[in-house]
């Protein structure tokens, strides 16, 4: 029950085939459907890196030859996928997954990313034993308070990407800092009621 991948047994056989490409150091073609805007891009051709799980998806982080850099794209908003067997290339050396997406929040690919900053939670009495028994992420730390709070601290890249899960809490979490990301969550929860007020 809950969060579930729709095509299994597709995104199992493709996960599959970029490890056999990345061990055989051979690109990967794919069609690839965008997320945010819903465009099909046919034939990438992409270097695989590896492959990232988070939150029970898989996500291949590559150099894309159709954009120039590197991406990271859904397993399962892929189409197609077949191994370029007429090519070659090298990971580079000092490339490492955990060094460039360990502190990211997700795994959204940004230009000039921000670097690690802390965000720090206030949570009310009783949604603090969430926090106590459930880690979001591998910085996080919690602090109880006498009252039954608790202050939830993390060390976050690219923290904007938390603002979206942070609206899911309603007012049973509080951001108290960054200021800009406490600011944004409040801008997002009156345009919401806004949105039912009229």
């Amino acid at each position: 029950s809950g969060y579930s991948q729709e095509k299994l047994k597709q995104n199992n056989n493709a996960v599959t085939q970029i490890l056999r490409a990345i061990r055989r150091g051979k690109m990967v073609r794919i069609d690839y459907t965008r997320a945010y805007d819903g465009e099909i891009t046919k034939g990438r051709e992409v270097e695989p890196y590896g492959l990232l799980c988070r939150n029970g998806t898989w996500y291949l982080v590559g150099f894309c030859h159709e954009a120039e850099a590197r991406r990271i794209f859904r397993v399962d908003l892929i189409d197609r996928i077949s191994i370029v067997e007429n090519s070659d290339y090298r990971i580079p050396a000092d490339f490492s997954l955990k060094d460039a997406y360990g502190s990211n929040w997700g795994t959204w690919t940004v230009k000039n990313a921000n670097p690690p900053e802390e965000v720090r939670l206030r949570a009310e009495p009783g949604m603090a034993r969430k926090f106590a028994v459930t880690v979001f992420h591998d910085s996080q730390k919690v602090i109880q308070h006498e009252d039954g709070s608790a202050d939830i601290i993390f060390r976050v890249a690219n923290a904007g990407e938390m603002v979206p899960w942070l609206m899911t809490w309603g007012s049973t979490v509080e951001v108290i800092e960054p200021e800009w990301m406490r600011k944004e969550v409040a801008e997002n929860a009156q345009s919401i009621l806004g949105m039912y007020s009229s």
